[in-house]
């Protein structure tokens, strides 16, 4: 952590001027000069916080010193994001305003710190991480586990809403629910409106360590302008559903035993796509879900734009939307690897899509959907990805997009998430991949 970060950083306007403060008679003279009485004003050199254009000197600033003064490697796909290289070592990093998470060997760790104290005050950089930016880390060497999860924010929004003792729920919707629907009652007062919108960014903010959340946040988002009872209940049931499980988030692991079983897919990503079709006309959702190390990485959420006419439809476009984000999730992972990552198999369910998608063929019934097929099919024939049919019961990206047929699924699917119970589906198509490997 950079200690008074923004204030060792440069202001690119020359013309800015500051009021002297008002100085107590003792400072008043020598060093300290008159202050605001000398009729003078300061020539401002260094940011302050609270400037527009301090966030940007500062990275600018920051990202210029790691690259002279310390050596690394800024990536191309992320600045937020570099190598360090030393003596045969390397160490990477991520920087999210003043403050910098990185991993690397002991002695490299030891140097990149070292090479920092050099030209700026900071305070950590020793120990293994435990809080960042909100995120809360636990270490278990003998399982060989990372666990992140962000328990103190859950345990200060169920203070704030007084949602501290109530009886836990296994699911953060009711299983087999109709959808929400508009209120077209008396609104809610702007007080309620206010506390419902807090809920539902809250609930937004903790998607990225509890992906079983995104479909919660995605339906209850939609109704912040105009929320009902039926919308406050369903955002205190996702609350209770919190209650029982504080301290859930992503476990990640190390082991040959978990990144071993069915194929090695250590430091590998593993893909899934999904779609929830709606047959009333409305707009689809797609959910993408990106797993490595056993855990999902990045697990997305997001209506489409368009209405489609057909679950294949819909699919298709869910699809194109995996293989967006998977060109960036690619790219950041083979410039830390230093080489290009396998093709990405990514899990789908629907056997309609994946043809249509694998045969690089038109038809009457592709033609509205045209432009999204043809985006998976550049992105199979470049070698980013190819589809794999999954059975929806075992397709992870199902939590995105509807809700699950029972309690028991959905706990399977959030545990192959989370990294709390890994497991990889193997598909007839890996199967048969396994053992022409094996024979050859």
């Amino acid at each position: 952590d950079y200690q008074n970060a923004f204030l060792q950083s440069l202001v690119e306007n020359p013309n800015l001027y500051v009021m002297l403060p008002e100085l107590p008679p003792e400072m008043r003279g020598g060093e300290w000069g008159s202050g605001n009485g000398s009729g003078k004003v300061g020539h401002l050199k260094k940011s302050l916080y609270g400037l527009c254009d301090s966030p940007r000197n500062w990275q600018r600033h920051v990202l210029k010193s790691l690259m002279t003064d310390v050596g690394v490697t800024v990536l191309a796909s992320d600045r937020s994001c570099f190598k360090f290289s030393w003596r045969g070592m390397t160490l990477m990093g991520a920087i999210h305003v003043d403050d910098v998470l990185f991993a690397g060997a002991p002695t490299i760790r030891a140097e990149f710190v070292r090479r920092i104290r050099l030209r700026h005050g900071v305070t950590g950089g020793d120990l293994p991480v435990k809080k960042f930016c909100g995120y809360e880390f636990v270490h278990d060497e003998q399982r060989q586990t990372i666990h992140v999860h962000q328990a103190c924010f859950v345990k200060a929004l169920l203070k704030r809403f007084d949602m501290l003792n109530v009886r836990p729920v296994d699911t953060p919707m009711i299983v087999g629910a109709p959808p929400l629907e508009p209120w077209e009652g008396d609104e809610v007062s702007e007080r309620t409106k206010l506390d419902y919108m807090v809920l539902v960014g809250s609930i937004t903010w903790l998607t990225r360590t509890w992906p079983s959340l995104s479909l919660a946040a995605l339906s209850l988002s939609q109704f912040v302008n105009r929320p009902g009872p039926a919308h406050l209940a369903a955002g205190r049931r996702v609350m209770a559903y919190m209650r029982g499980n504080t301290e859930r988030g992503l476990t990640f692991h190390g082991s040959d035993t978990v990144l071993g079983q069915g194929y090695p897919h250590r430091h590998l990503i593993t893909a899934s796509t999904d779609s929830g079709f709606s047959h009333k006309g409305t707009k689809a959702v797609s959910g993408s879900s990106f797993l490595m190390n056993g855990a999902v990485i990045l697990h997305v959420a997001r209506r489409q734009t368009t209405v489609s006419n057909q679950s294949t439809e819909a699919e298709v476009k869910a699809a194109a939307l995996t293989a967006e984000l998977l060109q960036g999730v690619v790219q950041l992972w083979s410039e830390f690897a230093g080489m290009r990552h396998p093709s990405v198999r990514t899990m789908i369910d629907n056997k309609g899509a994946k043809t249509q998608c694998d045969s690089g063929t038109d038809s009457v019934a592709s033609a509205p959907y045209l432009r999204s097929k043809r985006f998976v099919e550049s992105e199979i024939y470049s070698g980013l990805m190819w589809l794999d049919l999954a059975p929806g019961p075992v397709n992870p990206s199902d939590m995105a997009t509807k809700q699950v047929r029972s309690t028991s699924e959905f706990a399977m699917k959030d545990g192959v998430l989370s990294g709390r119970v890994p497991h990889l589906y193997e598909s007839s198509e890996v199967v048969t991949m396994l053992a022409a490997g094996r024979q050859s």
